[in-house]
Order: structure tokens, then sequence, then C-alpha cells
């Protein structure tokens, strides 16, 4: 038998379920829905089960309720990467770019204007993703194919590494980065893991 749960008395005057209804953030609508199970009698194992969350963030919104009530549970501003114009005026920047868009002579502003204005006027430099530039520093790299040459030969455990054929074939494999999808990160993936494994042969 499941432990009894210590709650507030004002525990049970909220609709935890409508409430779960009407609210836009996805985590603190799981919260509620988590709560509402717990007023139903569920306990927090339970609930952890039925929402797919660990145990101790379930007690942890139980006692996160019982110190702050109803905002206790509402998901606050994460702290994230500062910003690098957060000691400027935002107001400010952007009537710099409306400016820029009004001065321009036909077409639009670009990326590369707003850069070039931030770095001049308010000494803030941005780059290109990482993503973007690690794919200017590789190089296509060569592996021997070895065991994938035959596949009935390497499911055996007998590779083609004594065969001359196994040693005059090379795969070549240029690196792929990309965020677009997880898709292409997939091939990637699967790329990466094809070189080590012909790497081995």
């Amino acid at each position: 038998m499941p432990k009894r749960i210590q709650l507030p008395d004002d525990f049970y005057k909220h609709d935890f379920k409508q409430l779960a209804k009407i609210e836009k953030h996805p985590r603190t609508r799981i919260r509620f829905i988590g709560l509402s199970h717990i007023q139903n009698g569920k306990s927090y194992e339970q609930v952890a089960q039925y929402l797919l969350q660990s145990l101790s963030a379930v007690k942890q919104w139980v006692r996160h309720y019982k110190d702050e009530g109803i905002d206790g549970l509402k998901e606050k501003q994460r702290s994230g990467r500062p910003s690098k114009a957060r000691n400027q005026n935002h107001t400010k920047l952007l009537q710099s770019i409306l400016a820029m868009q009004n001065d321009k002579n036909g077409g639009r502003v670009r990326l590369k204007d707003i850069q070039n204005m931030l770095a001049k006027d308010f000494n803030i430099h941005y780059q290109r993703d990482l993503c973007i530039n690690r794919n200017d520093h590789q190089k296509p790299t060569f592996h021997p194919l070895g065991n994938f040459l035959n596949p009935a030969l390497a499911l055996l455990g007998q590779g083609l590494k004594k065969s001359p054929i196994g040693q005059n074939w090379i795969l070549l494999i240029i690196p792929i980065y990309a965020k677009v999808s997880q898709n292409i990160n997939g091939v990637h993936y699967l790329l990466t893991k094809l070189a080590l494994k012909l790497d081995k042969c």
C-alpha cells in the first residue's frame, strides 16, 4: 500500500484538469495533469509512470505547489545564453535596422548588412553557426573497403584483408554537416559509423 500523500488543504479547491486544458506552455500543462492525477488518488510513482517523468520531478511539483501555490507550477524564464546586446538599447537597434531599410535603394536588408552594422555601431560581433563553419575545415577522407566488398564473407568472418582486391578498393567519404533535419543528421551519423567500421578492416 503506497504511503498517503500529505497535501495542503487548498489543494482540492483547484481544478487542475481544467487548468491543463487552457494552459499554453507544455511543461506547465504536464504539471497540471500530474497534480490532477494526484487529486484523483494516484500515488507519485503512478503519476511518474503515466507521464513518463521521474519520481523526483513529481515530488518537486508538489513541493513547489506547497511553497508557492499555482504560480510555483508555472514555467519560469530559463537562463540560457546571455544576449550579446543585453546592455544595448533594443529600441535603438530596431530603429537602426528600419532606417537601414529605408535608406536602401531597392532590395532588402541582408543579414550581412545587419552584421556589419552591429559590428560598426554597437561593437557586437557575430559569425556563422559552428556547424556551417565546420564544413570549411573538413577534408574528404579515404578508407579501404575490406570486409564491405563481400557481405557474405563478412558475415562468415572471412574478410578480404588478405585479398589484393580488398586492399585496392577505396571508399571516399565526404563529411556532411547540416542542421536542416534529422534525416540529414542521420546520414552524417551513418557515414561516420561506416567510416569507423572501415577503419577497423
